[in-house]
C-alpha cells in the first residue's frame, strides 16, 4: 500500500523560516574570524605605520585596532546574516589580543626602539579586547 494521496506530506516540524536559515555557530566562525582579522590587520597597519613614522609608540590606537577588529568580524557575520552571539564576541576578543600585541610589536621593531610592556599596555590591551568583544557580539549600542 502507497502513501495516501490526499494526505500532506511530511515536515520537519519546522517553520519555513527556520529551514532556509544560515547555519549558526562554529560553521560560520571562519567567516567571522576572516572578518576579524581584516579588521584588525587593518588597525594594525595603521599603528604601525604611526610609529614607523612618527618614532613613537601612540599606545591609544590599541583601542581602535580592537574597535576594528570587532566591527570587521561582526561586518562579515551581517554580510552572512548571522545572528548576534557571545562566540562572535569571543572570538573578536581574541583576535584583538592578538592583532594588538603584534601590532605592538612590530611598532617597536620597525620603529626603532625596543619594545616594552608596561601597565598602560595593559590598559590599552583591555580597553581594545572589551571593545571587540562588545562590538563582536553586537551589543555597543548607544540606547
Amino acid at each position: 500500500m502507497g502513501q495516501n494521496p490526499y494526505q500532506p506530506p511530511r515536515s520537519s516540524g519546522k517553520l519555513p523560516e527556520q529551514e532556509s536559515s544560515p547555519p549558526a555557530g562554529l560553521a560560520c566562525a571562519p567567516r567571522w574570524i576572516i572578518g576579524g582579522i581584516l579588521g584588525g590587520g587593518a588597525g594594525a597597519v595603521i599603528w604601525v605605520l604611526v610609529g614607523v613614522v612618527t618614532h613613537y609608540e601612540v599606545g591609544w590606537i590599541a583601542w581602535g585596532v580592537g574597535f576594528l577588529t570587532g566591527a570587521g568580524l561582526r561586518y562579515a557575520a551581517y554580510l552572512g546574516g548571522d545572528e548576534e552571539s557571545v562566540l562572535q564576541g569571543v572570538l573578536a576578543g581574541g583576535l584583538a589580543i592578538v592583532a594588538v600585541l603584534a601590532a605592538k610589536f612590530l611598532v617597536g621593531s620597525l620603529g626603532g626602539f625596543a619594545p616594552s610592556f608596561g601597565p598602560f599596555d595593559l590598559l590599552w590591551l583591555g580597553l581594545a579586547t572589551v571593545t571587540a568583544y562588545k562590538i563582536g557580539v553586537g551589543t555597543y549600542t548607544s540606547g
